[in-house]
């Protein structure tokens, strides 16, 4: 989660962030999005190499991602990343879930 949000003072609005066991949701604004997303995951993919001593792949080489192309499709992302824990049922209310952070 620090890591991503520290990709904030890199020129990137971030609005929403998700960490689930097998997968990150981010909701966010950047000038270049690829090269957020790129630095997001090899920053943090180095970082789990280092706390769990292992060498290898951390993500997948693909990434999803979409641009925002109006305010119905930001609340209808910003919706489904709060209800992401709740639905894979990691916690009964989003609120308290601990890999959750909204600006």
């Amino acid at each position: 989660m620090e890591i991503i949000l520290k990709e904030a003072s890199f020129g990137a609005e971030i609005s929403a962030v998700v960490v689930m066991p097998d997968h990150v949701h981010i909701l966010m604004a950047a000038r270049d999005l690829s090269r957020a997303v790129k630095r997001i995951k090899g920053v943090s993919a180095r970082r789990c190499n280092l706390l769990t001593n292992h060498r290898g792949t951390v993500w997948q080489a693909d990434s999803f991602v979409e641009s925002v192309k109006n305010t119905e499709q930001y609340d209808g992302y910003l919706k489904y990343i709060v209800r992401n824990p709740v639905l894979a049922g990691l916690t009964t209310k989003s609120a308290d879930y601990r890999w959750l952070w909204l600006r």
